[in-house]
C-alpha cells in the first residue's frame, strides 16, 4: 500500500467502471449506471456526444476495455423535478442539433425518447423510443431501458391496453431483469389485476438486477417494492400477507411521505385483523391533532 512504503500493485486494468446512483423525485426510484471514469490517460482517448458524454467508444477502440468495480458514487441531479426541468430543456436542443447534424448514432433516438418522457411529451416519446427498440445495432440494455420508457409513455397517458402488452413483451425479452418484471406489477397494478401485480412484485424481488456497460437503468428499491406487493395483496384480500410486506417496506426505509400512509394502512389492516394494539402503534406514526387521534 501506499501508506507503508511499499511499491503499489501494478493496475489490473487501463480503465474501471464506477457505478453512478441517481436518486429520482419519487424517492422510491433511482437511476443507475455503469461509467468508466477511471481510465488511463492515454492519447486518444475522448469524451464524445452532446449529452450524456462518453468516453466509452474511444477505450474499447484502443484496447483498454474497462472492467468492472464495486465503487458507488451518489448524484443528485434528477433527485428534484424542479431542478430537472431546466436540465431536460437544454439536453433537448442540444439532442436537436445532434439529430440534424447528418451524423447522429441510434442512440440518439433513446436519449430524445427519454428526454421528451420527462418533459411530457408522450407521442413525441414514444415514437422516438420505437425507433430505439428497432436498433439492433444497440447494447441489449439500452433496447431495454427503451422498452421500459415506452411502458412509462404508454401508463402516462391512460393507454393500459398498450402498457400492458409492452410489458409483457419486456418480461418475455428480459426475464431476468428486475425492471421488467416491477413494471409489469406496477402496470396491473394500475390496471386493477391484483393478482398479476403481487405476482410481478414477488417475481420482481426475487431478482438482482445486473449492470449494463454504458448503459443506466431504473432499479426500484426493496422498500418501494415490498409496498408495492403488500397494496396488490391487500387488494385481493390476503390481509396477514399484506401487514407482512408493508412491514418489511417501512423496515426497509420508506420515503416520510410514502411512510406516512402506509401507517395509516396497516392501522386499518390490523383493526380488519382484531389487533388494536399494533394498529395504535401505527397510528402513533401518523400526524394528527389529539381529538382526531382519539377518534381513530
Amino acid at each position: 500500500s501506499f501508506g507503508s512504503g511499499s511499491p503499489p500493485r501494478a493496475c489490473a486494468a487501463r480503465s474501471y467502471y464506477l457505478n453512478i446512483h441517481s436518486p429520482l423525485a419519487d424517492g422510491v426510484t433511482e437511476d443507475v449506471v455503469a461509467h468508466p471514469w477511471l481510465f488511463e490517460n492515454a492519447p486518444g482517448v475522448k469524451f464524445e456526444g452532446a449529452i450524456h458524454e462518453t468516453v466509452h467508444p474511444s477505450l474499447t477502440t484502443r484496447g483498454m476495455n474497462p472492467a468492472q468495480t464495486e465503487i458507488a458514487v451518489h448524484h443528485f441531479g434528477y433527485s428534484s423535478e424542479a431542478a430537472l426541468a431546466p436540465r431536460l430543456e437544454r439536453n433537448l436542443a442540444a439532442l436537436r442539433r445532434q439529430a440534424e447534424s447528418g451524423n447522429a448514432k441510434p442512440i440518439i433516438h433513446f436519449y430524445l425518447g427519454t428526454t421528451l418522457l420527462g418533459l411530457k411529451r408522450y407521442d413525441e416519446a414514444m415514437a422516438e423510443l420505437k425507433q430505439a427498440i428497432a436498433a439492433q445495432e444497440l447494447h441489449w440494455r439500452v433496447r431495454a431501458n427503451a422498452s421500459y420508457a415506452l411502458i412509462r409513455a404508454y401508463a402516462a397517458r391512460g393507454d393500459l391496453a398498450g402498457a400492458t402488452a409492452s410489458a409483457e413483451e419486456a418480461v418475455t425479452l428480459y426475464p431476468r431483469d428486475r425492471m421488467a418484471w416491477a413494471l409489469r406489477g406496477k402496470v396491473a397494478l394500475q390496471a386493477g389485476k391484483f393478482d398479476l401485480a403481487a405476482q410481478s412484485f414477488a417475481r420482481t424481488l426475487s431478482l438482482r438486477e445486473t449492470f449494463g456497460a454504458e448503459a443506466s437503468f431504473h432499479d426500484i428499491g426493496d422498500a418501494g417494492l415490498e409496498h408495492d406487493l403488500g397494496q396488490a395483496l391487500a387488494c385481493i384480500g390476503r390481509n396477514t400477507e399484506a401487514i407482512e410486506h408493508y412491514e418489511r417496506a417501512l423496515s426497509a426505509g420508506l420515503p416520510a411521505a410514502i411512510a406516512r400512509p402506509t401507517h395509516s394502512l396497516l392501522a386499518f389492516l390490523y383493526y380488519l385483523q382484531e389487533q388494536p394494539e399494533s394498529a395504535l402503534k401505527h397510528l402513533a406514526e401518523v400526524p394528527a391533532d389529539e381529538q382526531t387521534f382519539e377518534a381513530l
